[in-house]
């Protein structure tokens, strides 16, 4: 066995990744890639004023979309209610195991 030098495990690491589908390319030109944005977003100010606009370019699917984990009011409530009953339940589940 003969030990890896760091930027051949990195390297692997990254042909791994990109096999399962879990970054869109390999780590070795996201950095070059990511030098250069950081030089071009500093030139350009975003129009929006959103300071996230870096981070809305990326095409991860990590996480979910805001609209995905949004809930309205009546969902809100609903779960709510879920849980005060789910809530219930054990307490009357704890109260019946101490009954013999």
């Amino acid at each position: 066995l003969k030990p890896f030098h760091l930027h051949d495990f990195l390297e692997k690491v990254s042909d791994l990744l990109l096999e399962t589908g879990a970054i869109p390319q390999p780590i070795r030109r996201v950095h070059h890639e990511h030098k250069s944005a950081e030089r071009n977003f500093a030139r350009e100010r975003p129009v929006s004023g959103d300071r996230r606009l870096g981070r809305n370019r990326r095409q991860t699917t990590m996480f979910a979309a805001r609209d995905d984990y949004m809930m309205s009011e009546e969902e809100m409530l609903e779960f709510e209610k879920q849980e005060k009953e789910e809530q219930e339940h054990q307490k009357k589940k704890k109260k019946q195991l101490g009954l013999p």
